[in-house]
């Protein structure tokens, strides 16, 4: 079996997106799926990085055809399928050419098959239905969560294909050889209750600015908020002066982005995971949280809170000050109740977020597809 994913952009950039398709390959590689990819060049000056998979870099997925494709990775059309990411129009010439060569292709959707408001289903709807129809057309879904999929059968009403739920993954390095982060490298005393969001520093959409202020509230003086990660359209900036107008200037630390190892550290120091967004597919920094044991705190808005609130494996407020500022000082004051949920959260985790699970959902899904159409040739 192959399975050709197509990246929407340089997989040499670091970031969820790009993460999360690594992820999803190399879960599929270690279940003998021959899972290989395409992406754009990167831009000049990106650095190089090793894959554990086959990639090639074209100069344009505009210029994507089949049989190029098919030679440079020695496949064939008969076991071989496309695995788009994301819904672009620079796919057209591509797609034309499997649908002639009998290759199915399945659509996963990092979010683009939802929406927020009835004004972005109406645009979504008539772009999706009039304007490029490549994705109802496909032989395979597959989606993060369960209100994704409602989302998407209201987007795309006529889709008759398969559907795979398959949230993102994590692959866990051998914690027991990394050691937690010292707080004195992040400026904060030893005995710190510490607060952490991992991610860019988008303010509107991770509801940052709701962080601050609950933050803000809390009667403890020796918490501390670490906002970890790049900044975003000067949420940097928003954030200092929002920390300053709420007086908790001092105890709201910016280290900048974290990866590898570090990051791990910096989890495993932290007593609290905090990520109230207004809007969020399936956060990855979060997964990795749950992962460890790290009690999480979210929003009922993200897709992933029905199943979060199912197994009580997060603490999910509405994305709004008063009640984020409850929770988070519920949990500062409660050792116990902060392990038995970092405990739950781990469990839910261990079964969604698993590569050695997900592979073989995957190799089921694809097989599904290459079968359906085969039996539609013969």
């Amino acid at each position: 079996m192959n399975v050709v994913h197509v990246f929407p952009y340089t997989a040499r950039v670091l970031g969820g997106h790009s993460n999360a398709i690594q992820s999803f390959i190399a879960s599929q590689r270690a279940k003998g799926i021959n899972a290989v990819g395409i992406a754009p060049k990167a831009d000049a000056g990106e650095a190089e990085r090793d894959w554990d998979f086959p990639l090639a870099e074209v100069e344009s997925l505009w210029d994507s055809r089949w049989a190029s494709i098919a030679k440079q990775f020695a496949i064939t059309p008969a076991d071989s399928l496309l695995n788009l990411h994301g819904i672009s129009r620079k796919y057209a010439a591509l797609l034309g050419d499997v649908r002639r060569a009998g290759v199915p292709y399945v659509l996963t959707s990092h979010g683009q098959l939802s929406f927020q408001t009835p004004w972005r289903w109406v645009k979504k709807f008539i772009y999706l239905n009039l304007v490029n129809r490549d994705p109802g057309k496909a032989a395979g879904l597959q989606v993060l969560t369960r209100f994704a999929a409602r989302r998407a059968s209201l987007l795309l009403p006529g889709f008759r294909g398969a559907t795979l739920v398959q949230g993102n993954l994590v692959k866990l390095p051998k914690l027991g050889e990394l050691s937690a982060g010292a707080k004195r490298d992040y400026g904060m005393p030893e005995d710190a209750l510490v607060l952490v969001f991992l991610g860019r520093l988008d303010v509107w959409v991770k509801g940052l600015d709701l962080v601050v202020e609950a933050f803000a509230s809390l009667p403890s003086d020796h918490a501390r908020l670490l906002l970890v990660g790049p900044d975003w359209k000067g949420g940097k900036a928003e954030l200092e002066k929002l920390a300053e107008r709420f007086d908790c200037r001092e105890r709201v630390h910016f280290p900048g982005p974290v990866y590898g190892e570090k990051k791990w550290s910096l989890l495993q120091m932290a007593d609290v995971f905090v990520s109230p967004s207004r809007w969020e597919a399936f956060s990855i920094a979060q997964a990795e949280a749950m992962m460890i044991g790290l009690p999480v705190v979210t929003s009922t808005k993200v897709n992933v809170a029905q199943e979060l609130r199912e197994t009580d494996a997060a603490l999910l407020t509405p994305p709004a000050v008063e009640p984020l500022a409850t929770a988070l000082a519920t949990l500062a004051a409660d050792q116990e109740r902060r392990r038995a949920l970092g405990n739950r959260g781990k469990a839910w985790a261990e079964k969604n977020c698993d590569p050695d699970l997900a592979g073989p959902r995957f190799r089921e899904f694809y097989q599904a597809i290459l079968d359906k159409a085969h039996g539609a040739r013969a």
